[in-house]
């Protein structure tokens, strides 16, 4: 009886230990993704910042590049022609590698 009193009672100290380390390492596991993510907005945000500064220099009708000053053209436009070649429905989905050959033409 004491026998298998000692054996309860380490398998639930095992028990105990081996929660308390799970819980150790979901904790750890989660604050690292938690600080890839701010990481992450951060960039996120600062490329916008950075494009919002870019798209404001291309607004104007003119446009200095090395020394020349031009004149920005509105009535060019530019059309991308795209094909998808692919057996089956185009409605399925599947990953990017097995979603058919592309044709692009500018």
């Amino acid at each position: 009886m004491e026998r298998s009193r000692r054996r309860r009672k380490k398998f639930i100290l095992l028990l105990t230990a081996a929660g308390i380390v799970c819980t150790a390492v979901f904790a750890y596991v989660t604050v690292r993704l938690y600080e890839k993510r701010k990481e992450t907005e951060a960039l996120i945000g600062a490329r916008k910042y950075v494009q919002s500064e870019e798209s404001h220099r291309f607004q104007s009708e003119t446009i200095e590049y090395q020394g020349k000053t031009y004149r920005r053209n509105s009535y060019v436009k530019a059309i991308l022609c795209m094909g998808v070649d692919r057996k089956g429905s185009m409605l399925d989905t599947t990953t990017y590698t097995f979603g058919g050959r592309q044709t692009a033409f500018l």
